[in-house]
């Protein structure tokens, strides 16, 4: 003679199925979305551009989990040093020759400046297109071309165009001029920081990131970039490396 099991069991069964059930979706929507962006930033666009023998020369810069642009601080296309006070900086790198641009999250950016600061109502913001976002920049000196820090050479109309894709990013204040994000550094007061943050433009989600930013900026200079790029790996693989 066999009994059925009682209620409690049967309801707990049912709810570590339906447990199961969405882990299992979870981990499908996140394979398809991983899998799904990577294939389509294998597509390269813009295939056909020469580079110029010369002209201005920038860097898109690699650093494991995003890509920033790196470009002059001063050039005859732009001076920077007309948008942004090097006061913003706690550290104004002497001799200073470039600087280091990306847009993303504010949330990530203020809040996240460790990995181990990382909480899952940041994250979860930031995907959801609910959180602001922000600029970075960072003073440097000259940089060396590696493999994940690659040259591109720009001519002065591709250059000014890139140039205003960056301004664009700014927010503004009724001035007009940007707003810097003050007390907010990757440092802390042993190490004073040569970067600063400014309040920006346009939302960060989990189809337009970091890198869907420097990945949409090379694309409407006409420079060779992916379909579209919500990882760092899809930027670089289409910046030619150095030889």
């Amino acid at each position: 003679m066999t009994t059925s099991s009682p209620p409690r069991a049967r309801r707990r069964r049912r709810w570590l199925r339906r447990l199961a059930r969405g882990a299992l979706g979870v981990v499908a929507a996140v394979a398809l979305y991983v899998a799904g962006f990577w294939l389509i930033g294998l597509i390269p666009i813009n295939t056909g551009r020469v580079p110029p023998a010369a002209g201005i020369d920038i860097w898109v810069i690699h650093r494991g989990v995003h890509v920033d642009f790196v470009v002059p601080l001063r050039s005859d296309v732009f001076d920077w040093t007309e948008e942004i006070d090097v006061a913003d900086f706690d550290r104004p790198t002497p001799g200073a020759t470039h600087l280091i641009v990306g847009w993303g999250s504010r949330g990530f950016y203020l809040e996240t400046m460790h990995w181990s600061d990382l909480r899952p109502s940041t994250a979860l913001r930031a995907v959801s297109y609910l959180g602001g976002s922000a600029l970075h920049l960072e003073l440097m000196l000259e940089p060396a071309t590696t493999d994940n820090q690659r040259r591109l050479v720009l001519t002065r109309d591709e250059y000014h165009d890139l140039v205003r894709y960056i301004r664009a990013a700014f927010a503004r204040g009724g001035d007009g001029r940007v707003q810097v994000i003050a007390g907010f550094h990757y440092a802390d007061e042993a190490n004073p920081g040569h970067d600063a943050f400014y309040e920006a433009v346009g939302r960060y989600g989990l189809f337009h990131t970091c890198n869907t930013w420097v990945n949409e900026g090379l694309r409407r200079i006409g420079v060779r970039a992916a379909l579209w790029a919500v990882f760092g790996s899809s930027v670089i693989r289409h910046v030619p490396a150095p030889p």
